[in-house]
């Protein structure tokens, strides 16, 4: 878990050539952790946290909001993020995916491989079994579908 949250800060975090720091959440000119502040897109993209099977995990969708009602479409993809868990690493290609396909598009990180923003009341839990092995993955998954 530690390699991915590491790759994680490396891919959201940098320094510019001027000595800069330069984020992610700044190349989109808002705060990925808030969905009510979204980028600017011809998309209806939002980002937020929930907390599914008692772990706090990033949630990106593009058509519509987990919270809302059902898309009119009788289809919706469900991407699993894989290596790495971060789902802020295929922000691009699922925009892509959406505005190629119209249909809508969602997306949950790897459970414990992304960490709330701190002004949040949101964390890991205590129980590493939550998020630390193939079940618990499979259980956090399942949860999100259910829901």
């Amino acid at each position: 878990v530690h390699y991915f949250i590491q790759l994680g800060i490396e891919f959201l975090f940098w320094k510019e050539e001027d000595g800069t720091d330069n984020s992610f959440s700044d190349s989109f000119g808002y705060t990925i952790s808030e969905p009510g502040n979204s980028p600017p897109t011809s998309t209806t993209f939002k980002g937020g946290w929930l907390t599914i099977n008692g772990v706090s995990s990033h949630i990106l969708t593009w058509g519509g909001w987990v919270e809302d009602p059902p898309p009119e479409s009788d289809s919706l993809i469900l991407f699993m993020c894989g290596v790495p868990g971060i789902t802020l690493f295929y922000y691009n290609f699922l925009e892509k995916l959406y505005n190629s396909l119209k249909i809508p598009v969602w997306t949950i990180c790897v459970a414990g491989h992304e960490l709330p923003p701190s002004s949040s009341n949101m964390g890991l839990p205590d129980d590493p079994k939550l998020y630390n092995n193939v079940k618990a993955q499979v259980d956090h998954k399942m949860a999100f579908i259910k829901r």
